[in-house]
């Protein structure tokens, strides 16, 4: 029989101490299972590089400059086949960290994805360079992007672990590497509607993940040991004992492609058919960010769709999502399994009180390294060596053994810009708001220039995007793989759709 978790009082909690001992994380947490969004220690391993053999290095480099020549001579076939090889990197996200086969170099389907943006990006950018144009260089959100990379890259004169910093550059990098790619790569408009069509298709693969697991758990736990590695595992069965199911990628965020999808297609059942399964999957997932943003996403694209769409949109999603609801309600009664209501009306102290109360004191933990370092912070990938309370069951990346497999989740404060204010000081916090302003500035701009169908599909890229800001208010999206790939790809493809309506240039 296990031992009682002794938690801490919510006072003691308040009044901890930041921590001013030599880190010790190394011996704390397990090392076999690390949570691995494609960055370990060396840049072999880090995904972009797919052998450490010279001689695949050589074809490697052969074949950019083969490509490169393909897009001088033949621009139009090369610039179709680049478009189509990114709106295929950036659907491999919805398939997660899957697990490829052994002879594949590339441990997961986001190492191939990274490796599709690295190629797509290089050869986007040497063409630009030589047609001395520079369109990515000279579009408003350049700049403050170029001033945070340039800020995160400082850290490693005062980084305390250098795989803490290279794991969280690595998702910068690649963050802004799908930026690049998706600029050069994905303006044209039929190109734009390939992957938002996609995109709404592909929610059916996590919805029917979660739904399957959900009536068949046992072989679920199969499927999953065998197509993910082994932190996912840990994780699904972490969350099945809570009542909740893992999602392998954050489905609620695409709703937006569902309705574009119902307004944009002449057979609205297959939206509807999209919709109630993705609705009910994000309630089985039994997540209140989830549930959360799903709603959030919806109500957002009904409003900004406009008067002609409202009542369509607002009728449709209401009754399917009314019908969803209560029957979710009642298989979940019957079944005895905790609900979405008992999540926010926080019926259990472990799962819904305590959790709660950690994310006061994480916020705490975030202020405190702030003010100890309000310029510049402590750098990327530090925080986690600067933050431990003295209860020793309770901090930094341990916390009580059943967290130990969230080590990589509970060494955030889940809250983005309180991350930022830690690891970039004021400075970094202030260069990102300059950045989401630019951002705001060009949706504001599409939003107002473009119309029909362009509109209501740059409303799908753009409510995503910022679904994804809201998100990270409560919960370390940003370092998740998958979502930071969306991300940046659509922000990418509405800087591109700004650029080609400003200088109509293709």
């Amino acid at each position: 029989m296990s031992r009682p978790i002794d938690y801490p009082s919510f006072i003691q909690e308040l009044y901890y101490k930041p921590n001013q001992a030599p880190p010790s994380y190394s011996s704390e947490f397990p090392q076999d299972f690390p949570y691995d969004p494609g960055a370990t220690s060396s840049l072999y391993e880090l995904g972009y590089i797919p052998s450490q053999s010279s001689f695949i290095l050589l074809m490697i480099l052969v074949l950019l400059f083969f490509s490169l020549l393909l897009f001088f001579f033949l621009r139009s076939k090369a610039r179709y086949f680049f478009s189509f090889t990114m709106i295929f990197a950036i659907c491999l996200s919805f398939l997660g960290p899957l697990r490829l086969s052994g002879g594949i170099r590339f441990q997961t389907t986001l190492g191939v994805a990274k490796f599709i943006a690295l190629g797509s990006f290089l050869i986007g950018f040497l063409y630009d360079v030589f047609r001395r144009n520079m369109s990515i260089v000279h579009h408003r959100s350049f700049v403050p992007i170029a001033f945070y990379l340039v800020l995160s890259f400082f850290s490693v004169f005062w980084l305390t672990n250098l795989n803490f910093f290279l794991s969280d550059m690595n998702l910068i990098i690649t963050g802004l590497l799908f930026y690049g790619a998706a600029f050069y790569h994905l303006g044209q408009e039929n190109h734009v509607r390939h992957l938002a069509i996609s995109l709404s298709y592909l929610i059916l693969f996590p919805a029917i993940f979660v739904l399957g697991i959900f009536l068949f758990p046992s072989y679920g736990s199969i499927i999953m040991s065998w197509i993910f590695p082994r932190y996912e595992n840990i994780v699904f069965h972490f969350d099945l004992s809570r009542d909740r199911i893992l999602s392998i990628i954050d489905l609620e965020f695409f709703i937006p492609f569902v309705c574009y999808l119902y307004l944009a297609s002449k057979k609205k059942h297959k939206a509807s058919v999209i919709f109630l399964l993705s609705f009910f999957a994000v309630l089985l997932t039994n997540y209140r960010y989830r549930f959360l943003s799903f709603v959030v996403g919806v109500l957002a694209y009904v409003v900004l769709a406009g008067r002609q769409h409202f009542k369509q949109l607002l009728l449709s999603t209401g009754v399917i999502a009314s019908l969803v609801f209560i029957s979710y309600i009642v298989i979940s009664t019957t079944l005895g399994r905790t609900t979405i209501i008992d999540r926010f009306l926080m019926k259990s102290y472990e799962n819904d009180v305590d959790s709660l109360r950690r994310r006061v004191v994480m916020a705490r933990q975030a202020l405190d390294v702030f003010r100890q370092f309000p310029l510049l912070g402590v750098g990327v990938g530090n925080y986690k060596d600067n933050v431990q309370v003295y209860i020793e069951n309770y901090g930094g990346r341990t916390y009580e053994p059943t967290y130990k497999i969230l080590q990589n989740v509970y060494a955030y404060p889940h809250n983005w810009f309180l991350l930022l204010l830690a690891e970039n000081g004021i400075v970094g916090l202030c260069i990102i708001l300059w950045m989401l302003y630019e951002f705001l500035r060009t949706d504001i701009f599409l939003y107002r220039s473009l119309r029909e169908e362009k509109w209501i599909r740059f409303l799908a890229f753009s409510v995503t995007s910022w679904l994804y800001v809201f998100a990270n208010m409560f919960t370390p999206l940003h370092n998740s793989l998958p979502m930071v790939i969306i991300f940046w790809s659509f922000r990418g493809i509405l800087a591109r759709m700004e650029w080609n309506m400003r200088f109509s240039y293709e």
